[in-house]
């Protein structure tokens, strides 16, 4: 009866599958016409035919050909991008890819970038001793990560074939959530601000879930197309994101001054993003090279795996990649634990105090926001035109950019520091600013890309690519958790100048 069962949901999940994406390519069990003409019996798994060099099937598949006379499959090169993947297939799937990039990022930039609608628009008549006012960023950072490096560990026991399914749910659990947080941004909430925080806490909890499935099914899809361009073509989309938000927050803050409406507007654009999003992602299975160059047979795979071979998988991964993970995971230590905490709290040194709207206002979102998105996602373009690599030398690089921990001797809290400051020149701290953000947009890229190419077998690289983003996040995570410690050491009681120590 439990066999039976099971096979019922596989079958009922394989069903939805094939209506929403409207293929079968990865259904072992569903015979196509074709197949049944050359003989396949109806309910037996097919075994994909290797086609001759006179077979009609090479090449008609949008420039996508069969293996060569040698036996060696030309689209297993591993790094390398296709040179038999006709442009505009490539082009369709890199576009594809940079969309989703840019939807994985901007909900989620965009909520952060309005935190202040929360603390003084719909909790302004709260009591300052209320501890959710106080703390709000503090709760919603928490109740983000902590989700996302828990769904992301649990992901990576995820079957790779349900990927393609869980991403799309997910979209769309995003986009309905991002939809009803527009809607509550809409009504008066000034009568139940407790049940509103309430609501808000739950809508980051399963926005999180969902946002975390979601990356990593993308992460391992892209690992399974040849070549890096599709991965490449993913993060560069996440630097472009938060572009986008950086640039549209300066546009709106000129246009209105209403608390309200700026959040409004930051909360549709990102519903239309996942909208976008969620078309895009179902026209990627469209295009015959991304359906040929996904495995088949996987569907019959259980939804957890949670056996020896699996973890045997995984520590073989963890193994063969740890620099990178090492690498992965320290870059994002250093950046988050700066940005935005203490670059987003650095104030002008040169800008006269007569200008308190620009030196308050766009000094931080042109220095810290626009250009470390901008300069990030040039990073990033950057690591995917240059394809050559030096690993011994990216561990350095990455170890280098501790130095970076510095920016608190900049104009960082002058109001709230007894550290001195050292560099007060606002275009040398422009300039490191750059140098910051362009490193961590080229280093992260070429860590993934090295991380998932080290991996030999081309059954392991999806999962090679899940446990990159895994460590990738638990980075983050940590350095956001760090970074409530600057606050604290650039204001360190000084020992006053004239007391005498004496010490015996």
């Amino acid at each position: 009866m439990a066999d039976r069962s099971r096979n019922s949901e596989e079958r009922q999940l394989k069903t939805i599958s094939r209506t929403v994406f409207g293929d079968a390519v990865d259904d072992p069990d569903v015979v196509k016409e074709d197949d049944q003409r050359n003989g396949t019996a109806e309910g037996q798994p097919l075994v994909e035919r290797t086609p001759s060099n006179d077979s009609p099937e090479v090449g008609n598949n949008n420039g996508i050909q069969g293996p060569s006379e040698s036996g060696t499959d030309d689209t297993a090169s591993s790094g390398d991008v296709n040179p038999l993947v006709d442009t505009r297939v490539k082009f369709n799937v890199m576009a594809i890819f940079f969309i989703q990039g840019i939807g994985t990022l901007y909900p989620w930039n965009s909520f952060l970038t309005v935190e202040w609608f929360f603390t003084d628009y719909k909790f302004a008549n709260v009591s300052d001793s209320t501890e959710y006012k106080d703390k709000f960023n503090l709760y919603i950072t928490f109740g983000n990560f902590a989700v996302y490096v828990l769904f992301l560990f649990i992901a990576l026991f995820f079957a790779g074939s349900r990927s393609k399914l869980q991403c799309f749910v997910c979209l769309v659990l995003q986009l309905f959530l991002f939809i009803f947080t527009t809607i509550l941004a809409a009504v008066d909430s000034s009568q139940w601000p407790g049940a509103f925080f309430g609501v808000t806490m739950v809508i980051v909890v399963l926005f999180s879930a969902g946002s975390a499935v979601y990356q990593s099914g993308m992460y391992s899809l892209a690992a399974k197309i040849p070549g890096s361009y599709s991965i490449d073509s993913y993060i560069a989309g996440q630097g472009c994101g938060g572009t986008f938000v950086a640039v549209f927050t300066i546009i709106s803050t000129r246009v209105t001054d209403s608390l309200r409406g700026l959040a409004i507007m930051h909360f549709s654009i990102a519903s239309v993003v996942l909208l976008v999003c969620t078309i895009t992602y179902r026209l990627l299975f469209k295009l015959d090279y991304v359906r040929s160059a996904l495995p088949r047979g996987d569907d019959q795979a259980k939804a957890w795996d949670f056996s020896r071979k699996n973890l045997r998988n995984l520590w073989k991964i963890v193994k063969i990649a740890k620099w990178q993970i090492f690498n992965i995971g320290m870059t994002f230590f250093v950046t988050l634990q700066l940005y935005p905490e203490v670059l987003g709290n650095i104030q002008s040194s040169n800008i006269p105090k007569t200008s308190p709207n620009f030196r308050e206002k766009y000094f931080i979102l042109l220095v810290c926001f626009l250009t470390f998105n901008s300069c990030d996602f040039i990073g990033s373009v950057l690591a995917g035109v240059q394809k050559r690599r030096f690993p011994r030398m990216t561990c350095i690089a990455v170890i280098i950019r501790v130095i970076f921990i510095l920016f608190i001797f900049c104009n960082y809290r002058p109001d709230q520091r007894t550290l001195p400051v050292w560099l007060k020149n606002d275009i040398a701290y422009a300039f490191f600013v750059v140098v910051f953000s362009l490193s961590n947009g080229y280093l992260k890229t070429i860590i993934v890309d090295d991380g998932i190419n080290s991996v030999s077998d081309r059954a392991l690289k999806s999962k090679a690519a899940s446990v990159m983003l895994f460590f990738l996040v638990l980075g983050i995570f940590l350095g956001v958790a760090f970074s409530r410690v600057y606050p604290m050491v650039v204001n360190i009681p000084q020992m006053a100048p004239n007391a005498n120590v004496t010490m015996q």
